[in-house]
């Protein structure tokens, strides 16, 4: 007996709400997308599973998947993610912060043409008690130089603080940490600014670890800093964590509840269980074919073998590209 295949359309809508909860962003915007029906599930979009996103914007289109939630024009550099907003520069002197995903945009005072090796930001853009921090330190420099916004001001509090020279500043975003910014530099070690007090101060410890020259990230994750070296080829990446204690870095072999997101100068990690999705993985700003699946894939460093997958020689980085963590939530 033939078998007459039911269209989609004929599952009830309350069915498909109860699904929402466990399908992702991308896959609830295909799931709307199925039929008339589906299109008018009613469920919340923050029900769906908001795993992070590459987002990048391509000099020949100006912009990516959220470009008409971004300002407009040339020359913008993507610089900084966390809670959903990205920190954002355009030009020289221009820098916004904006939530792609509810159209909100924060802008922030003109900065002077000024090359900084991180900028960050302490809370929410458009809460009271925002910091944005940019920092800047040439390695042949006995100075940091400072730019300070906090929510409210017409303009940038800047400061030259001394520094010592043997630091050498990492090109990667400082991170708050018990209301302070922590700044990794390439051996390894940390330099920390106080926004309340306005000091500089490289600490003691922990000892350089004297990786060498790589993509280096710091980010904290349940209390802890963790550092992460990248090297520029296929060679292994190296995850440090922060004994408080001993003031000392630790190496860690695996991420048995984290999932790890890095591009070239920003770092997202999340708790594995929270998106359902594999631990012990680093996912890359890069892409290439997957045979099994015979698609684009997302490229990751696997923990557990120590290889990249797909092979790292012939994978393809979009261009100013950074991980997002979707935030559907409305500031007030």
């Amino acid at each position: 007996k033939e078998q007459i295949a039911s269209p989609w359309s004929v599952l009830p809508v309350e069915l498909i709400e109860l699904l929402i909860p466990k399908l992702s962003f991308v896959d609830y915007l295909r799931t709307r997308a199925v039929c008339k029906e589906w299109s008018l599930i009613d469920k919340p979009i923050q029900h769906a599973r908001a795993h992070p996103m590459l987002m990048s914007i391509h000099a020949t289109s100006g912009g990516g998947i959220y470009d008409s939630m971004l300002l407009h024009g040339s020359r913008q550099t993507l610089r900084f993610s966390k809670y959903g907003w990205v920190l954002a520069t355009k030009g020289k002197r221009c820098i916004y912060a904006a939530n792609p995903f509810t159209k909100e945009v924060c802008k922030l005072p003109k900065m002077d043409p000024q090359c900084f090796a991180g900028l960050s930001f302490s809370s929410v853009p458009k809460s009271p008690d925002c910091i944005v921090f940019a920092i800047r330190k040439y390695p042949c420099q006995d100075s940091v130089n400072i730019m300070l916004w906090r929510a409210g001001d017409n303009r940038w509090t800047k400061k030259e603080l001394l520094c010592d020279n043997l630091f050498r500043m990492a090109r990667s975003n400082p991170v708050f940490f018990d209301n302070e910014f922590y700044c990794l530099g390439t051996d390894g070690n940390l330099g920390v600014f106080n926004p309340n007090e306005m000091t500089w101060r490289v600490l003691d410890k922990p000892e350089p670890v004297r990786i060498g020259d790589r993509f280096c990230h710091l980010i904290e994750f349940k209390g802890d800093l963790i550092a992460v070296f990248r090297p520029y080829d296929a060679n292994p990446v190296d995850i440090f964590k922060l004994d408080r204690s001993h003031m000392s870095w630790e190496k860690v072999l695996r991420l048995d509840d984290a999932v790890l997101f890095l591009d070239n100068q920003n770092a997202t990690i999340k708790s594995s269980q929270e998106y359902g999705c594999r631990h012990n993985r680093i996912y890359l700003p890069f892409f290439g074919s997957s045979e099994a699946e015979g698609r684009k894939a997302s490229a990751f460093y696997d923990l557990e073998d120590g290889r990249y997958k797909p092979e790292f020689y012939g994978l393809i980085e979009p261009i100013n590209s950074l991980w997002i963590e979707p935030n559907f939530n409305r500031h007030p």
